[in-house]
């Protein structure tokens, strides 16, 4: 009777040991797991985590948008990109990124270097109203490239918010340089018959060297923000 005991007492004791140490191998395997994972984000390129927080947040924001007060958005199926960049590399390099982010069902992005390759054009209105006849365009967007000094850094924004949209049509907009360390992406939205802006935003300050990369982010938030807040809505 004894020994049937202490055999059941063994029996009982391999298994709490058995136990524990299969207890103990899943906790050792969860954090081989999460070090591996650690590894994996730490090693991950700047480039990597972009892309990540562009799938979970959606792009950057746009430092600052303005709307004029009457406009009632409209049906969009046409839209002119014009880089109004000096620079020939850079307004090729800002109109394909914005074309890029604003290819998508139901809207058509028409490159303006392409059928508009001198800025100069945009001074003579009826060279704008026969492109805009032929092509079908709608709406057209534009890109300019804005200077902010080293001292106006603080409080540039407060400064811009507070300026009304500038008056006047797309012919009275002179091509932009960007001259300073750092510079800000504005875009714009005109109505295609009568040329008076209708919107515009602008994307924080970037540093100037690194312009054609920005561009593309620049593009994002433009597009995220005016489709998903309808003020440009691509056709059916």
């Amino acid at each position: 009777m004894t020994n049937d005991i202490n055999i059941g007492e063994n029996i009982h004791l391999a298994g709490a040991i058995k136990m524990s140490i299969m207890t103990h191998k899943a906790m050792f395997r969860r954090i081989i797991f999460f070090l591996a994972l650690l590894l994996m984000v730490l090693s991950m390129t700047s480039c990597t985590l972009i892309v990540m927080n562009f799938l979970l947040d959606g792009p950057e924001k746009l430092a600052g948008t303005q709307k004029d007060r009457n406009y009632r958005g409209g049906e969009c199926r046409n839209v002119l990109i014009i880089g109004l960049i000096e620079n020939t590399s850079q307004r090729v390099g800002a109109e394909n990124a914005f074309t890029d982010r604003f290819t998508q069902p139901g809207l058509h992005p028409v490159v303006g270097s392409i059928i508009l390759p001198d800025l100069a054009s945009l001074k003579d209105r009826a060279i704008i109203d026969k492109l805009v006849r032929e092509e079908q365009i709608d709406k057209v967007i534009t890109i300019e490239v804005k200077d902010v000094a080293d001292k106006d850094m603080p409080g540039w924004l407060r400064i811009w918010l507070a300026t009304p949209l500038p008056k006047g049509d797309l012919t009275d907009v002179a091509p932009s340089r960007g001259m300073t360390k750092n510079i800000r992406f504005e875009i714009g939205l005109w109505d295609a018959k009568t040329l008076k802006r209708e919107w515009t935003g602008t994307t924080h300050p970037v540093e100037l060297f690194e312009m054609l990369r920005h561009v593309y982010e620049a593009a994002d938030s433009a597009s995220h923000t005016l489709i998903k807040e309808k003020i440009l809505r691509p056709g059916k």
